[in-house]
């Protein structure tokens, strides 16, 4: 698990003991997936706030890699509009460094905490991987 976050300054509340606003989901402005852009929306308005805040920009979750990828199993063929790199990051390593942030007291720690996987395969590797597993071509 890598993340952007100076260890023992993580969020929760201020060095003051004051309510730190923390959220999870990441945003860009120019993503093309639609809720992203609501979420760099919100973390411009926390920005422009003044106040402490942190939001947890965690990779993608490992876990759903078989709903994006299709009966490959069965066809030999993932199946997906595009490829490109993605940080496959396993929810229970994102959720004990959510709760490491929440816990530590959040001084120093004001805007954006990157929780992502340390690589990220692209799902033609990621079919290379399970070509070498399953013993057959899997495109």
């Amino acid at each position: 698990m890598k993340s952007s976050a100076p260890r023992g300054d993580r969020g929760g509340r201020d060095h003051r003991g004051r309510a730190h606003p923390v959220r999870q989901p990441p945003g860009a402005a120019a993503t093309p997936f639609g809720p992203g852009r609501d979420h760099f929306a919100t973390e411009r308005l926390l920005e422009a706030s003044g106040l402490p805040w942190t939001s947890l920009r965690n990779g993608f979750s490992a876990h759903s890699i078989g709903w994006l990828t299709g009966p490959w199993q069965r066809t030999g063929r993932i199946g997906v509009p595009a490829d490109g790199p993605v940080s496959w990051t396993a929810r229970e390593d994102a959720a004990e460094a959510t709760a490491a942030i929440l816990t530590s007291g959040g001084a120093g720690n004001d805007g954006p905490v990157t929780l992502t996987a340390p690589d990220a395969p692209t799902l033609e590797q990621v079919a290379a991987i399970a070509s070498e597993l399953s013993g057959r071509e899997i495109a």
